[in-house]
């Protein structure tokens, strides 16, 4: 196969990932491609990323179509440089052979996926062997990016870390502010790893603009990362407008195709209902000395706040720790018992419910709890979540109490062994020192996989939570 051939394949973007989907192709065929461009958007069952390419060619060839579900792996477009004819192509489409899932390597999180190739040869050369293959390993990347805590691609972090380039006053433009392969040249001076002075046009665009004698070096582009389309060039001739959209009366209804995260929660969550045997135990909270010592906590704080959903979760980890037959997960016929309490967090976004994973929630003071639950919160609104963020996990806790619900039923997320379902904290008549009186109560329901906890563990781990959100000091030492 030609050295100047890179495959595009499904890539792998956690342990667990077996297909995606392509959401939405950024470029057509015949587009040149910079380094960095984000070609397409792909979707897994939890997440939505962009897939990075680090080489530059055209796309001669899109295999998979938008809305379709594809296994790691598969090939899904096919770029090559200048001069490889559409034969060329087509030969090595025919010749490509795809592999299973568990043979793919896990790509590097947050973009970059050229290395998302098969571990084992399959005939295709990997796409690291372009020419803007980097000697500076993945490790070395993500060390670079989390000891430095940078939004970047990891494509611009290997050119920044080639070039030496000082990224501490590199304001991002690409999505999510995230720092671009163009922000770092734009440092550099200069264009690092590619062609110099390349307008990023498409094609139609460069031969329009050559037809009228537009110059495409003033016209700011609308396309994907700036790209000048031929509407940009259109528009710069003829001083004229995109077209109005036509508006239409109201329908009865409407329809919308199901996103891939919506499919996934639909097809998880039938999968855990018909196949994890449901069993339910419930227990009611007194909360008083919890919300005296969350009040006193906040006094000192003063702008910091800590929630109540901050130490619950504090105490689900605390619990995990002290009931460790409570942390396990059942997969693939065998149980998994697990070291570190890791917990789900269950958080509402526009297209679902996804779980990020607070890791050694038992380790970690409640004011770094809260902290890192409202990161992980704001990424998963703006759809910037990690594959690392939402892997693992034992127990998720969901909470509805801020939305008045006294309590509910929830699913348990497979593999975990189970979730739990907090309801509001409501004054109702409760024994108090011996006496009927109203106190402040929280209804709590623990689902539990049966497979992986039965009544009698459920029941310690209830009455280990119970002892620490009752006696809540064991929360803060």
């Amino acid at each position: 196969m030609s050295k100047d051939i890179f495959p595009v394949v499904m890539p792998k973007l956690g342990m667990e990932m077996t297909e995606g989907q392509i959401t939405k192709w950024h470029f057509k065929e015949g587009d040149a491609l910079n380094l960095g461009a984000e070609l397409a958007d792909i979707e897994t069952d939890k997440l939505s990323i962009p897939y990075e390419v680090e080489f530059e060619g055209n796309l001669k060839s899109v295999i998979a179509e938008e809305g379709v579900t594809y296994p790691v792996g598969k090939l899904l477009a096919v770029i090559a440089a200048e001069g490889v004819t559409d034969d060329q192509v087509d030969e090595f489409v025919s010749s490509y052979k795809s592999v299973e899932p568990e043979e793919v390597e896990v790509a590097e999180a947050g973009g970059g996926y050229g290395s998302a190739v098969p571990s084992s040869s399959n005939g295709a050369a990997p796409a690291q062997t372009g020419p803007q293959a980097s000697s500076v390993s993945s490790d070395a990347v993500r060390t670079f990016i989390e000891e430095n805590n940078l939004n970047i691609s990891p494509i611009a972090a290997r050119l920044a870390i080639q070039a030496g380039v000082d990224l501490s006053s590199v304001s991002g433009t690409g999505r999510l502010g995230r720092i671009s392969v163009a922000n770092v040249e734009a440092a550099a001076g200069g264009p690092l790893g590619r062609k110099a002075n390349r307008v990023n046009a498409s094609p139609v665009a460069k031969r329009l603009a050559k037809q009228k004698g537009v110059d495409l070096d003033v016209i700011q582009g609308t396309g994907p990362n700036g790209r000048i389309l031929k509407r940009d060039v259109e528009g710069a001739s003829a001083g004229g407008g995109l077209a109005s959209v036509v508006q239409v009366g109201p329908a009865r209804y409407r329809t919308e195709p199901l996103s891939g995260m919506r499919k996934a929660i639909a097809r998880r969550l039938v999968q855990s209902k018909t196949e994890a045997p449901h069993h339910y135990l419930r227990i009611e909270l007194h909360m008083a000395e919890l919300m005296s010592l969350r009040e006193g906590i906040n006094k000192r704080l003063g702008d910091k706040k800590v929630s109540v959903n901050d130490l619950l979760v504090r105490a689900v980890g605390l619990a995990l720790r002290d009931v460790p037959e409570a942390n396990v997960q059942y997969a693939d016929d065998e149980m998994r018992f697990f070291n570190q309490a890791d917990v789900g967090v269950a958080v509402a976004v526009e297209s679902g419910l996804i779980t990020p994973i607070v890791k050694g929630a038992c380790k970690k003071s409640v004011l770094q709890i809260s902290g890192e639950i409202a990161a992980l919160a704001e990424k998963a609104r703006s759809g910037g979540l990690l594959p690392a963020d939402i892997e693992g996990g034992t127990i998720t806790l969901s909470n509805l109490g801020m939305f008045g619900i006294q309590g509910f039923d929830a699913v348990v997320n497979p593999p975990q062994g189970a979730i739990i379902a907090v309801g509001a904290v409501e004054e109702r008549p409760a024994n108090v020192n011996g006496l009927l009186d109203l106190a402040p109560m929280m209804h709590v329901t623990m689902s539990c996989d049966h497979r992986a906890i039965d009544g009698a563990v459920g029941a310690k781990y209830l009455a280990a939570f119970k002892d620490l959100i009752e006696n809540p000091v064991s929360l803060v030492i």
